[in-house]
């Protein structure tokens, strides 16, 4: 277990990485000249776009994927491969990563405050959501009826 927890951080933090980073990177520009880089006519309709997108790569695609991957377990008797798992876990890592990306362009962009922090909090729920926990990842391998022991 303690194997696929590590695997598991460390696919985390490979995926998380290049949004991260660009997060960062908006957050340091925006320090430096905290200006929109928008005519304010175009404000309003790009806020809104990124808070669509983040709320739905943070919590929209998630769902989605955690439904279908808890169908295909349902469907192949609770007997899906450790593998399996890790690119399932992987693909939730690249989604809120795109998500969370999308928020700190809503922060670089200085959009209307609701469409901010509600594009924030729906990539800290998103982060959040997907953090590989030991106690979180043992539970679905038991629900999936993974065998941990296989990946060490």
């Amino acid at each position: 277990m303690k194997e696929l927890s590590r695997t598991l951080w460390i696919r985390f933090t490979i995926t998380s990485m290049p949004f991260g980073l660009l997060v960062l990177v908006a957050s340091l520009v925006h320090l430096d000249n905290p200006s929109t880089y928008l005519p304010l006519q175009f404000i309003r309709p790009v806020g809104i776009s990124l808070f669509v997108i983040s709320i739905v790569m943070n919590v929209g695609f998630p769902i989605i994927m955690r439904t279908r991957f808890h169908d295909r377990a349902i469907a192949a008797d609770n007997q899906i491969g450790v593998e399996k798992y890790l690119v399932y876990q992987t693909r939730l890592f690249v989604s809120v990563g795109v998500g969370a990306a999308f928020a700190g362009l809503a922060y670089l962009l200085v959009v209307s405050n609701f469409h901010l922090y509600g594009s924030i909090l729906s990539a800290l729920y998103g982060i959040y959501s997907i953090l590989p926990f030991p106690e979180k990842t043992s539970g679905e391998l038991k629900a999936y009826g993974c065998k941990p022991e296989s990946t060490e």
